[in-house]
């Protein structure tokens, strides 16, 4: 499939290998995979200076793979969710695409622009985080769970958990017995997937926490977080999901969402992609729909709000960081929880960023693109970033 893909975008594929690469882009089952498969071979290619792939094609690739999707759609009779799950794997594929034309013509390029700085020399660098955890059981014993091919299977009383390339599941029968309260912790440079009992996937970020039982055995199903995570609600209409964040209780029955509660942030946000959520917080209660943002704010109010870009909320899950028309602050700080750094601001620096950049390069390469624009510069030192004013 690497070498159809390099071959796509050489413009050097057949009719039939070009079914073949769509196929392989829009079958179901295993997308998080597929997707990381994608955006690991196109970070190869950004990066190698000898590469066979011509970048001045990449904008017609970009074309082509639209207008497959145009005879996929017309040609063949998918479900409404198929072909918008098929959307959506083409876009993520499409936006890695774009950003690399960009990222090539705007940043490596030798041709002068007047708008684009010199990529700067840092004689430090610091390394990308990766998937690792800190698992707590709940007789107090801590387990390091960290990137590996391997995959290890532990015995918790009547408990099987099963650890493998960044993913905790536990597995668990009828009568299994609760095992008393674990906890899963992310620390800074870390970021880790997480499988319930009960069937639930929590994608938790850096800097992040949740505890939970071994087995959801009352009448609800209950977890305390601290930081971000994404769940993908396992439904069973007769044991509600409650996630517990500071004083916000989030109920569902089943459903995707995204929470989001730093303690350096002051608020909690909570946004719903798909089914229906009950907040909680203080004195207020609110139902919200999907495309909907509950804020709930250190003064104790609560807010609703429509949020047009989901992508952008879970950017993170989906291995991107993704900056708006964010402040810098905001976005160093974003940074530094991945990189585990501590940055130093000039006072002069107040600047607002729009930004697409894989989680997987070093810091160099992310602060290269933001110093690209010509209104900020950077200094790392000591595992220190310092942010200046052009």
């Amino acid at each position: 499939m690497r070498e159809l893909f390099e071959k796509f975008l050489a413009n050097q594929c057949t009719k039939q290998e070009t079914e073949k690469l769509l196929k392989f882009l829009t079958d179901e089952g295993c997308e998080d995979e597929r997707n990381d498969l994608l955006k690991h071979w196109i970070e190869e290619m950004r990066y190698v200076e000898n590469s066979d792939i011509d970048k001045e094609l990449l904008p017609k690739r970009y074309e082509t793979i639209k207008e497959l999707i145009n005879k996929t759609e017309n040609n063949v009779k998918y479900g409404g969710y198929r072909f918008i799950r098929i959307f959506k794997v083409a876009a993520v594929f499409l936006i890695i695409i774009i950003s690399t034309y960009l990222y090539t013509h705007l940043i490596k390029s030798n041709k002068p622009n007047d708008s684009v700085q010199k990529i700067a020399k840092y004689a430090e660098d610091i390394n990308p985080g990766h998937n690792k955890a800190i698992l707590t059981l709940s007789n107090g014993k801590q387990i390091i769970l960290d990137s590996t091919n391997k995959t290890s299977v532990l015995k918790v009383g009547n408990m099987t958990l099963k650890e493998s390339k960044g993913v905790l599941s536990y597995a668990s029968s009828k009568g299994d017995k609760n095992e008393g309260l674990n906890s899963l912790t992310i620390p800074k440079c870390g970021q880790y997937k997480l499988i319930l009992s009960d069937g639930t996937k929590v994608w938790l970020n850096a800097s992040s926490s949740i505890q939970y039982p071994s087995t959801f055995s009352g009448n609800s199903r209950e977890v305390t977080i601290t930081g971000e995570a994404y769940f993908e609600v396992a439904k069973n209409l007769s044991k509600p999901f409650i996630a517990h964040i500071n004083n916000t209780k989030v109920e569902v029955l089943g459903t995707h969402f995204n929470i989001n509660g730093y303690a350096d942030d002051n608020n909690i946000h909570t946004t719903l992609l798909e089914g229906s959520i009950k907040i909680k917080y203080f004195n207020n209660e609110l139902l919200i729909k999907p495309g909907q943002q509950a804020t709930c704010t250190h003064t104790n109010e609560m807010k609703v709000s429509a949020c047009d870009d989901m992508d952008n909320i879970i950017a993170w899950k989906n291995g991107l960081f993704e900056f708006k028309d964010l402040d810098i602050k905001i976005v160093m700080q974003q940074l530094s929880r991945w990189y585990d750094f501590e940055p130093v601001f000039n006072s002069n620096v107040n600047k607002h960023f729009w930004c697409l950049v894989s989680r997987d390069v070093p810091l160099s390469q992310v602060l290269n693109m933001l110093q690209a624009t010509g209104e900020v510069k950077f200094k790392i030192e000591n595992k220190k970033v310092y942010v200046m004013d052009k």
